[in-house]
């Protein structure tokens, strides 16, 4: 970091270049979808989701794909993965490979936030992310001025891009977590988010109790300005959730939108996030959750239906959702929730049962840059 504050230093802020600009909304025609195989200790299911994600989004969408590497070998092992799939010659072209490091597979939260100005020009706002994760921490910048020839503003913020979600009117979305994962007050951090995504309101709701990333991209997806599907919970599932996600819906459907609108939730059944063990649906992976006999130690899974990624571009526009084995019922009943309230889309299940086990899915994965 002390080598290079070109990469890490903070920005002045948008707001002072200029006064016509708005965060992306994630329904909006994009240009690319970016993911990274880099890093060490992956599945080999993780590498066949991103080769997935890779191939729906190009012959449905027609959305290229950016994928940061570093090991010319892993490279190679994704790109067999995504040729299976049989790529035209043009949509193979599509897939683009950036040498740049990173150490993590979570892009959405160190990816860069796209600013579009009132001419349709590009921009890129970066977090502050993990202190360690420095390789991380600098994508976004050597994106911006290496990759994609643009200004990147740099937030005095410490956070993660899976817990914010925005509209076309400047209406954002995040949850608690914002306000304990740094040390401003909320007053200072709403200040910032309006300097540097143009947040003309923020608004705050509850992450998901004992969840562990606070994000609201784990139960919470804006399909529109008005329009947004929450996750839910029986009694029976998690009654602690429920209340949480019903009393979510109440502070939503309150919501003061400046063109006298409000907004309407619609509900999609989230999987138990009981503990995983040797013999369920969701089985541990990692030593670090077994012990010394070998048994794997109860631990919550947080499964859902909602992480998903949006890829919308000239072909068509493709949801990417994630599924999980063992739960075909509750699956058809959230893929009816997708149909019935965005039936314009074509929504692609992926099946993400190892990934999520460490904390995220598909939209954690992820990140795409309007046109």
């Amino acid at each position: 970091r002390a080598q290079h504050p070109e990469w890490y230093s903070i920005t002045v802020p948008p707001s002072q270049v200029s006064d016509d600009f708005r965060g992306m909304v994630e329904w909006e025609p994009m240009q690319a979808l970016m993911m990274s195989v880099s890093g060490t200790g992956y599945d080999a299911a993780w590498d066949q989701n991103i080769a997935e994600m890779t191939y729906a989004s190009i012959p449905t969408a027609g959305v290229p794909t950016y994928l940061m590497y570093t090991s010319d070998n892993h490279r190679n092992a994704v790109q067999a993965k995504i040729d299976a799939y049989g790529p035209t010659e043009e949509e193979a072209k599509l897939v683009n490979w950036v040498n740049l490091p990173t150490s993590t597979v979570w892009f959405i939260d160190y990816g860069p936030f796209t600013l579009l100005n009132g001419q349709g020009e590009i921009a890129f706002t970066d977090f502050r992310y993990y202190h360690p994760r420095v390789e991380d921490d600098a994508l976004p910048t050597l994106l911006g001025t290496e990759v994609f020839d643009v200004s990147v503003f740099r937030m005095p913020t410490d956070f993660e891009g899976g817990n914010i979600q925005m509209d076309s009117r400047g209406t954002c979305y995040a949850t608690q977590g914002l306000l304990w994962n740094n040390t401003q007050s909320e007053e200072e951090l709403k200040q910032h988010m309006l300097d540097y995504l143009n947040c003309k309101q923020t608004i705050i709701v509850s992450p998901l109790q004992n969840e562990g990333t606070t994000h609201i991209d784990m139960f919470f997806k804006l399909i529109n300005d008005n329009e947004v599907i929450m996750g839910s919970y029986t009694e029976q599932q998690d009654a602690n959730n429920k209340a949480l996600l019903d009393n979510n819906q109440s502070i939503l459907e309150d919501v003061d939108f400046s063109d006298g609108t409000t907004m309407t939730v619609h509900r999609l059944p989230m999987p138990h996030n009981g503990a995983c063990s040797n013999n369920s649906a969701v089985s541990c992976l990692t030593n670090a959750d077994c012990s010394g006999n070998g048994q794997c130690a109860p631990r919550s899974v947080w499964r859902t239906y909602v992480n998903s990624t949006f890829v919308k571009g000239p072909k068509g526009a493709v949801n990417l959702w994630p599924v999980f084995d063992g739960l075909p019922d509750l699956q058809a009943d959230a893929l009816a929730v997708w149909n019935a309230h965005m039936p314009e889309w074509e929504h692609r299940p992926v099946n993400t049962t190892s990934l999520i086990q460490y904390g995220g899915a598909l939209h954690c994965i992820s990140r795409t840059i309007p046109v």
